[in-house]
């Protein structure tokens, strides 16, 4: 769960940036429910070769939970989020990208106090950062092979950001069998927080199984229902599921601890596309599904209470330049 990467760690170590959705598809990480950071972003398979020039991509996204009771015990808990991305495509030779992404998102976590976890919350405010390279080179016009790794940290504020990093490495094809399906298939290695090493197939996958209609995998970690109602206009239908683990504050109330959280989101949202390069996309829906967990420094289990459904608005600008 260490890496010696001195300088990109140190990029890591400042507070600051989840990747822009986009066509083509860099790495595939759909089924990397437990493993993959939840602010590093999968782009839209495809087999199209990638643009041949200098790309940058932007995005800037906030989220709002409302408060939801814990279960099974006394108290409440409300988290908010914003994050924001960079990503850099640089063309190397006819037909290959190297892609640098620098991802970053903020949770602000209200717990009531006191709770089930005791008479203080268990973690305030948290961040989480990370660094990913990828090479992917277009074999064919239908085949493409892609390689890559990543570094992250996420902590709770004044947690020792050493024991807050964790490692992963990708690798895998896709391949487009005609217009209408394309298919993403490869294996993702990650370290985690005071768990064991996870390895999981790397499944992902673009449907457009009906004139305007798609089915495809989002985010690293949801699926989505996607009608085109105008070349601008587009409404979607998502779910999936989210994992954080983040390394606790060495003078709070469990010091170097690990605080888990697990959730499910399903929302109703749409995408307006005000140029080919510039969108807003908005979402209202629930979070059906939510857990909280509290670790000892060593990951073994203090408490853990799962939480009622609560609403969630999401609101997203991307930008490629």
């Amino acid at each position: 769960m260490r890496q010696t990467a001195a300088p990109l760690l140190a990029l890591l170590a400042s507070p600051a940036v989840a990747q822009v959705q986009t066509p083509g598809l860099t790495y595939s990480p759909a089924s990397f429910y437990y493993a993959q950071p939840v602010t590093q972003r999968e782009q839209a398979p495809s087999a199209k070769p990638e643009a041949r020039e200098l790309e940058i991509k932007l995005s800037a996204e906030g989220e709002i939970g409302l408060k939801s009771d814990l279960k099974s015990t006394t108290g409440d808990v409300q988290v908010s989020r914003v994050r924001a991305a960079v990503d850099v495509g640089v063309p190397i030779a006819d037909r290959s990208t190297i892609s640098v992404s620098f991802d970053n998102e903020w949770s602000f976590y209200d717990f009531s106090e006191p709770s089930g976890f005791g008479a203080t919350a268990p973690w305030d405010d948290t961040w989480e950062r990370g660094i990913r390279l990828t090479f992917l080179t277009q074999h064919t016009d239908r085949l493409a092979w892609y390689v890559g790794g990543d570094v992250s940290a996420a902590s709770e504020y004044g947690a020792d950001f050493g024991d807050s990093v964790t490692y992963g490495g990708l690798g895998g094809i896709r391949y487009s069998f005609n217009d209408q399906f394309t298919l993403g298939l490869g294996v993702y290695a990650r370290s985690r927080l005071e768990e064991d090493f996870l390895v999981l197939p790397a499944i992902a996958f673009l449907w457009n199984f009906a004139p305007d209609w798609s089915l495809s995998s989002q985010n690293g970690r949801s699926l989505r229902l996607n009608y085109k109602a105008t070349d601008q206009l587009s409404v979607f239908l998502e779910g999936g599921y989210e994992a954080r683990d983040f390394r606790l504050d060495d003078d709070g109330p469990v010091p170097d601890g690990i605080g888990r959280h697990r959730q499910v989101p399903v929302g109703l949202g749409a995408q307006y596309n005000f140029t080919p390069k510039i969108s807003l996309a908005g979402k209202a829906g629930a979070y059906v599904w939510q857990r909280y967990r509290l670790d000892e420094e060593d990951g073994t289990k203090i408490s853990e209470y799962e939480a009622d459904p609560t609403a969630f608005f999401t609101l997203e600008l991307r930008v490629a330049f």
